[in-house]
Parts: structure tokens; C-alpha cells; sequence
């Protein structure tokens, strides 16, 4: 039996599969191999198949050296009804057009599978079953909290091979190969900045539209991302949780205490590209750039005087000030005569 290629599915009451391959040596050049999976050894049912099975190959051969008999047993869970539905359609309909006849009324999406439609239902009726035992947080799918539960027991199976950073999400894992590829699928119609997930990109289109969803309930102060919001109330609830550690100055962002350290060691980054002067700050940098453009967009509201900087407007209008009570008649003056 030269060439042949033999392949022999059992189903035994919906729990195991035994798959027997035969393989001539002389075509496919395997060698003898034989795995059991999962469950190890197989049973004396599947001796007994996988014999008969391979008696009646050798017929017309005589000599079964030259041929390999590759063996794989597959002994999953057992899977309930709807799941067994479920692989059977599939294998039925393979290339054919789902008629996904569960559809969400709210919004419009539609699913093969009842149980897959309950579950989606749970998005829009906010039932969240599942509940994390060590943080409170809920999911609507237990899936969703076996991801999660991998924040507290600290399984990261997704290793990046360039940083060697892991992840515990594999979508995680993907965005962040993407930022070592330095691709930027994601491209903004109005400016055209690109992002290399598409979450900064939803993010970087509220500055277009305009859109500030993150609303501070002291002060409806609104924001574009949810971290300055979360920034903004440490001003309210007086946090500051970066402290410099030479002089114990401490501030609500990280990125001031960046700047601050500066002072102390005297890195200064930024510099001016006409006249070569340093800066420790970006936006000192963009106020000393006025000098050179001629920039004056501080105006006085009083003699339409421009300033540079705010508070050399500021300074300006105590001049106004000081003559407007220089101008007040003093109480003397106003003193009605006898």
C-alpha cells in the first residue's frame, strides 16, 4: 500500500476522539511516533480499534518496517449539548453564510447561538455575574474575570522576545509587538496622525470634534482622557504623591516633579535654536521664542499695551490701578462743607 494516508475518527459518547493516521515512510519520510495527549495512555476500547484498524492496512504488505503508524488520541472535556451543536454546524457548513438568527434588538448585532446572545445581552441590562473575590470588580463573561484574575496572581504567559516585557492579555501583547514594528495602522482623516492602537486614535479625534467626556463633579471642569481627570482631583483632594527627594517639594504630577528635579541637577534640554540659549522647561522655551518672533499676545485691556508674558501684564496693570486711586478724590475732598 504505497502512498496511502489513512485517516479514522471515533466518537465515543461525545467525550473522546481517537484519530489513527497512516502514513507510508517512503512518501512523507516520518519517523515512528506515537502521542498520547492529555489524558495519557489510551484505553483498552482504543487498543482494540487502533488494532483492527491497522491489521486491516496490511493487507497487500508484507513487511510494516517501511511503513510508520502515527497514533494521536485527543481526550478533551466532555462538551455540553450546545457546544456539541455548535462544532457539528460548523463541520456542516463549512464556507456557507451564517443565518445568525438571535439578533439584539438595541444594537442590531446577531448571533448564532442563544447562549451567545444572553451573554451579549448582558452588555446593554449592565448584569455583570461574575465578581472578582479580591478586588470587587464584576464581568459579564467568565472568561473576562479568568483574564483578570491574572492581575492577582500575576500571570503574564505573553513575553515579548525583543523587551522581554510580558503581557497577560494576548491583545496587549499584539498592540505592543506593533510599537516595536513602528507600524501606525491607525491614521486620523482630519490631520492625518497615525497611532499604533486604535484606542489613541478614538482619544486623539476628541480633540477634533471637540468631545470632553470626563466631567469633574466639584468644579464641571471637563477633560479628553480619563488620567487628567483623575490628575485633576488631586488639586481638590490636596494629594500629592511625587515628592522631591532633595528638597521634599511635592507635587500632583509626575511630569512637574520631572521638571523640578531639573533645577536641582541642572539638565536643561531644551534649547533655542537662534540664539543657542538653554531651557529647563519646554514652556520656558516657547515664552523665550516671543522674544524672537515678536509674539505679544498678553493685551491690556485699559491702553492696549502687549506683553510678552502674564505676569508682565499683570505688573502692567497695577500702574492702572495706582493711577485710578491716585484719581479717587480722598475723603476729604468728599466731604460735604458746612
Amino acid at each position: 500500500m504505497v502512498g496511502c494516508r489513512m485517516k479514522v475518527e471515533l466518537l465515543e459518547g461525545s467525550s473522546e476522539i481517537l484519530q489513527i493516521k497512516i502514513e507510508d515512510v517512503n512518501s512523507f519520510g516520518l519517523k515512528e511516533e506515537q502521542s498520547n495527549q492529555l489524558n495519557g495512555d489510551p484505553t483498552v476500547s482504543e487498543r482494540k480499534t487502533m488494532e483492527a484498524l491497522t491489521n486491516s492496512t496490511d493487507t497487500g504488505q508484507q513487511n510494516l518496517s517501511t511503513e510508520t503508524t502515527k497514533r494521536t488520541f485527543y481526550k478533551p472535556n466532555t462538551p455540553n449539548n450546545e457546544m456539541v451543536a455548535q462544532n457539528n454546524f460548523q463541520s456542516n457548513h463549512k464556507g456557507e453564510k451564517s443565518e445568525r438568527p438571535h439578533k439584539c434588538t438595541t444594537c442590531a448585532k446577531s448571533f448564532n447561538w442563544p447562549f451567545q446572545f444572553k451573554t451579549h445581552m448582558r452588555i446593554h441590562n449592565g448584569e455583570r455575574t461574575y465578581k472578582c473575590t479580591n478586588c470587587g470588580k464584576s464581568f459579564t463573561e467568565s472568561s473576562s474575570l479568568n483574564m483578570h484574575m491574572r492581575v492577582h496572581n500575576g500571570v503574564q504567559p505573553y513575553k515579548c522576545t525583543v523587551c522581554e516585557k510580558s503581557f497577560s492579555r494576548s491583545s496587549s501583547f499584539k498592540q505592543h509587538m506593533i510599537f516595536h514594528s513602528g507600524e501606525c495602522p491607525y491614521k486620523c482623516t482630519t490631520c492625518a496622525k497615525s497611532f499604533n492602537q486604535s484606542s489613541h486614535l478614538k482619544c486623539h479625534m476628541r480633540i477634533h470634534n471637540g468631545e470632553r467626556p470626563y466631567i469633574c463633579t466639584r468644579c464641571e471642569k471637563s477633560f479628553i482622557y480619563s488620567s487628567h481627570l483623575k490628575t485633576h482631583m488631586r488639586i481638590h483632594n490636596g494629594q500629592r504623591p511625587y515628592k522631591c527627594s532633595s528638597c521634599g517639594k511635592s507635587f500632583y504630577q509626575s511630569s512637574h516633579l520631572k521638571c523640578h528635579v531639573r533645577i536641582h541637577n541642572g539638565e536643561r534640554p531644551y534649547r533655542c535654536t537662534n540664539c543657542g540659549k538653554y531651557f529647563n522647561q519646554s514652556s520656558n522655551l516657547k515664552t523665550h521664542m516671543r522674544c524672537h518672533n515678536g509674539e505679544r499676545p498678553y493685551k491690556c485691556t485699559v491702553c492696549g499695551k502687549t506683553c510678552v508674558q502674564s505676569y508682565h501684564l499683570k505688573a502692567h496693570m497695577r500702574i492702572h490701578d495706582e493711577n485710578t486711586r491716585l484719581s479717587r478724590p480722598s475723603p476729604q475732598e468728599t466731604k460735604p462743607k458746612l
